[in-house]
């Protein structure tokens, strides 16, 4: 299951975009270490199990523009 989520920049925080970006690995590297079923990989889309293999997930960041969120789907 792949999933994209967008989080907008409101401007309600003192800390600028790296740095919530920065915490927000930490948290999800934290939230992982506990919750490890969630950072498994699975072998074969049919197979019921996960394999934990401590690989880690993709963590990619982008900077746009002003997009309406209509366009974003």
């Amino acid at each position: 299951m792949r999933t994209i989520l967008f989080y907008p920049n409101n401007g309600y925080s003192s800390l600028t975009a790296e740095e919530k970006a920065t915490l927000l690995k930490e948290s999800l590297s934290q939230s992982l270490a506990l919750y490890y079923p969630f950072a498994g990989r699975l072998p074969m889309p049919e197979s019921p199990y996960a394999d934990c293999n401590d690989e880690g997930v993709l963590f990619l960041e982008a900077r746009t523009g002003h997009v309406p969120k209509y366009e974003l789907g």
